[in-house]
Formats: structure tokens, sequence, C-alpha cells
């Protein structure tokens, strides 16, 4: 279930599309089992059934920022797929349970989190924190 290294992610010449979309705009579309992303200047994006991922980098784009919609928006789409929650937040462990730094960017987020740790929390992730249900329980 996480992580994903089950799924797999191929550059293509041009990825599919979602078909029969419950939401659209100008960049996203997305039915119950599929994500579809377009990002003038860098790329398309698709993500579906939460284990594969196709995409597509437009001449002249710069790697730094697909990789960045690779490792975001495209990994989060993939986890949603999978029924995982997705926060963007720190995650440690404290006297036995389970707490979620969350914030914008720039926040202290991942400050706060390292300084539990130095003080002897259990480091559990930086940037996302996935929440999987289990018998019905986050």
């Amino acid at each position: 279930m996480f992580p994903l290294n089950d799924a797999v992610i191929k550059r293509v010449q041009v990825p599919r599309e979602v078909t029969s979309p419950l939401y659209s705009d100008k960049y996203v579309r997305v039915n119950s089992n599929c994500f579809e992303l377009k990002v003038p200047g860098t790329g398309a994006f698709f993500a579906c059934d939460g284990n594969m991922a196709e995409y597509s980098i437009e001449p002249g784009a710069d790697p730094e920022w697909v990789r960045l919609y690779l490792k975001g928006q495209v990994l989060v789409a993939l986890l949603h797929q999978r029924k995982i929650i997705n926060f963007h937040a720190s995650s440690f462990v404290y006297s036995g349970r389970g707490v979620m730094i969350l914030g914008e960017t720039g926040a202290g987020k991942s400050s706060l989190t390292a300084s539990f740790a130095l003080e002897g929390a259990g480091f559990l992730t930086d940037d996302i924190t996935p929440v999987v249900y289990s018998d019905g329980d986050p």
C-alpha cells in the first residue's frame, strides 16, 4: 500500500487523458480513478488506479519542475487513489502517540519536527504525511 514501490511511472510521448471527468478546469481533470494535470511550459501528467502514472515533458522544460510535479501532485494522486489521505505536514511519535505538524510552506514544520526528534521523539515523515485507513479507522 505505501510506499509506492509497486507503482509503474513512465515517460511517454503523450500521456493518457481522463475520460468522463467529475471535475475539470483549465489544468486538472479528475474522475473516480484517474487524475490528469497539464502544466504549460513543463509537461502533462496522468495517474490512475493508484498503481500507474505517465508523464510527458515539454521542450525546454526545467527537469527540476518535472521532478517537483512527479513527487508532489502525481505522488499525492496515486496515494489518494489507494484511499490514503495525504497532508502537507511533518510527523513524529511522542509519548506513544502520532503527532502531525501542519502549516504553510516555510512555517517551520520540518524544524519543529527535527527539534522533537533530536529530543528523543520518533521521526516519521517530512513534508507529506500519509494517513492510512485500517478497518475504517485512520
